[in-house]
């Protein structure tokens, strides 16, 4: 995600350090290690540390599919999976 995002703005990154945990991108630019990309999402379920502030990317439009991957459909799943859509 992060190599497209700079690519539509017209760079490509020095990427250092690498992380696929939000908590640990979010801790890592905390402690001055760089900068990092995280959904809006992020915010409200991992929570921000203190001193660092999340800014939109307005100029760019960054986009990501996620899929559910289960292994029978039940009445539960199908409600799940409702809800996820939404």
């Amino acid at each position: 995600m992060l190599n497209r995002a700079c690519a539509l703005a017209g760079f490509r990154p020095d990427v250092i350090h690498t992380a696929d945990d939000y908590a640990l991108v979010l801790r890592m630019v905390r402690e001055g290690l760089g900068v990092g990309l995280v959904p809006e999402l992020v915010a409200t379920v991992v929570g921000v540390p203190d001193g660092v502030v999340l800014r939109p990317i307005s100029t760019i439009e960054i986009t990501r599919t996620t899929q559910a991957l289960v292994r029978t459909v039940t009445p539960a799943v199908s409600a799940v999976l409702g809800l996820l859509g939404a």
